[in-house]
């Protein structure tokens, strides 16, 4: 085996863009709004909105601030057409969450405006295959890690209106590991590490038509993450004299997040909720990355993708019991992205459902909200390329993770009110 061809069979699985946004997407983005599904972006309860949709940040007052982790437990399960099953080793992420917002209300000529800061990962997880299992030259482990940081403005000039624009920093780091088998049957190992930074920007806009319903659209841009890192490869003799490490550089593509909803009272102190959201994943046809050698030499390498745009479906309710309890429950159904011919274990991609149930309990200026969920992975068989079988969730029930969030919160609304001069 070559150098070359080793490089080449790597690229499928380095940076696969549809396999982050459905395996490593992290919809979680604070257990008040994680428990009800995440079906929030007419919601306008929490400085949550600032990650979601910043219009809603003018319907709060005074400083908010939120600050919560999720833990996450993913599973996958393969078989293959002979009826041997493998499973992936169970992996642990927790990705946190922090959002602070401060809203002035009744300014002159201005009306409500408000600035928020929101910190999360919208994508993040880990996962790993068990040592010499089927498919190991094509994903042994995978660690992903990409944080947003995003600065937000709203303003309010009429009360039944709110528009917010924000921008996006997304750093993001990568790290996995394949195997690779010679003629001889003997065995190495490359290892690629890697990172870089995404740019983009985040548009909302709420309508509050009547008392106790809302209407929101909100829009992420597309945004590219241009990464570079390097490549350990560990070879047996007398293979080890064609592993030669090397630089690399590439783009990921993020898609283009269009999203609307509605949210409602729909009797007292009960609201639901819905959205409807598109990730247009279409623009990523294929994956080029650069290997660069030692003496400047480059050498690209493209892998098709040929995704799908992917359609999620958010549903959502809240119960008020009293002034310190609340109640959540919600279903999200999200769409896989990666056709027959493309689907690859890292990790696996098919539609998913998500059941959730989340609860807080307030105290004077301070909240505490918990949430848990189970995600079904419906299975899929692969029978059009070479990673033959059926794809399942590894834990009970089909269930290819468990979600468990606890999150904070501190209100001051006082903060807010502007004084009128005499």
């Amino acid at each position: 085996m070559s150098l070359r061809s080793s490089l080449a069979s790597l690229v499928s699985v380095v940076l696969a863009g549809p396999a982050l946004a459905g395996g490593f997407s992290v919809n979680e983005t604070g257990s008040r709004y994680a428990g009800r599904g995440n079906a929030v972006v007419a919601v306008s309860d929490s400085s949550i909105a600032a990650l979601v949709n910043p219009a809603n940040l003018t319907a709060l007052t005074g400083l908010q601030l939120e600050l919560g982790a999720t833990v996450i437990v993913p599973r996958f399960s393969y078989t293959d057409l002979d009826g041997r099953e493998q499973q992936s080793s169970p992996g642990v992420v927790t990705p946190p969450a922090l959002t602070v917002s401060y809203t002035f209300t009744d300014l002159p000529a201005v009306g409500d405006l408000a600035l928020g800061l929101g910190v999360f990962t919208p994508y993040g997880s880990t996962l790993s295959w068990p040592d010499g299992w089927v498919h190991n030259q094509a994903i042994q482990t995978l660690s992903l890690m990409a944080f947003e940081i995003s600065p937000v403005v709203a303003l309010r000039p009429h009360r039944v209106v709110a528009v917010g624009a924000g921008f996006r920093l997304m750093p993001a780091t990568l790290a996995m590991r394949r195997a690779v088998r010679f003629a001889d049957q003997s065995e190495g190992s490359v290892d690629l590490a890697g990172s870089g930074t995404a740019y983009g920007a985040t548009v909302g806009v709420t309508v509050w038509p009547l008392d106790g319903l809302a209407l929101a659209f909100a829009w992420r841009s597309p945004a590219v993450l241009n990464a570079s890192g390097e490549s350990d490869l560990d070879f047996p003799a007398p293979f080890d004299a064609q592993a030669e490490d090397r630089l690399i550089e590439g783009e990921l593509p993020f898609p283009a997040v269009f999203r609307a909803g509605v949210a409602w009272d729909a009797v007292p102190r009960l609201n639901v909720s819905a959205d409807v959201e598109l990730q247009a994943w279409h623009t990523y046809e294929e994956l080029a990355l650069e290997f660069i050698g030692a003496d400047g030499t480059r050498e690209t390498v493209a892998d098709v993708k040929d995704s799908q745009d992917s359609l999620v479906v958010h549903l959502g309710a809240e119960y008020r019991l009293d002034d310190r309890w609340q109640l959540r429950a919600g279903y999200v159904w999200d769409q896989r992205t990666l056709p027959e011919a493309t689907v690859n274990p890292a990790p696996p991609d098919s539609d998913r459902h998500v059941l959730s149930l989340g609860a807080s309990f307030f105290w004077r200026a301070f909240g505490v909200h918990a949430h848990v969920a189970d995600v079904f992975f419906v299975p899929r068989e692969t029978l059009a390329n070479r990673y033959r079988g059926t794809w399942r969730g590894g834990l009970p029930l089909a269930t290819t993770a468990y979600l468990v969030s606890l999150g904070l919160s501190v209100a001051l609304p006082e903060l807010g009110r502007v004084e009128e001069k005499p």
